[in-house]
Formats: structure tokens, C-alpha cells, sequence
């Protein structure tokens, strides 16, 4: 995914956080391009507004975490890393395919 301001994406918590490797929401603040006007790739680093379960995370109110330079991992496995959020099948729905 190429990033852009406002994505809304999830970030993995790093190893230092007290459940390292849980997603949590986040929204891209920041794109670190080289100069403005630049176009980002998928390892442009960005920074990222992560919101945080204030009770069970440790992160004192408001529960927002500030990562200033976050890069990509699309499996979502990298501590301290983001990634496009999974998709859920809706319940009873089938997925329809394309007729040709």
C-alpha cells in the first residue's frame, strides 16, 4: 500500500509495549517523502497517531502513542511496524465473483 495522510491503518505494538505484536488502530499523520511534492512508495516511513486501550496498554490518557517513523510490513507480523488493516467476511454473505 502506498501510504497517504489520514489512511487509516493499524499499527503492531513493538516489543517494549505490555502486549507486544497486538494491532492497534492508528491514522498516518505524517509522510516522511525526502522533499515536499515527492511521491511515497511502500517504504516511504510515515508517522503514525496510534490509539491505544488507555486500561490495558499503559499508555497514560489520552491513549494516543505518537510513532514518528514507522515503516511498512504487509503481513502485519513486524513489532513497531504498520500494515493495511485485515478485511472480515461479513457473516452470511457470499463473496461474489466476476462473471465474464
Amino acid at each position: 500500500m502506498i501510504p497517504s495522510l489520514g489512511r487509516a491503518v493499524h499499527y503492531v505494538m513493538p516489543e517494549t509495549a505490555r502486549h507486544p505484536g497486538h494491532h492497534r488502530a492508528a491514522t498516518i499523520s505524517q509522510v516522511w517523502t525526502t522533499l515536499p511534492g515527492d511521491e511515497a512508495t511502500e517504504s516511504t516511513p510515515v508517522q503514525l497517531h496510534v490509539f491505544c486501550d488507555v486500561a490495558n496498554d499503559g499508555i497514560n490518557p489520552p491513549g494516543i502513542l505518537v510513532v514518528r517513523s514507522a515503516v511498512q510490513d504487509p503481513y502485519g507480523k513486524l513489532p513497531g511496524s504498520w500494515h493495511e488493516p485485515e478485511r472480515t467476511p461479513v457473516p452470511g454473505k457470499k463473496l461474489e465473483t466476476a462473471k465474464a
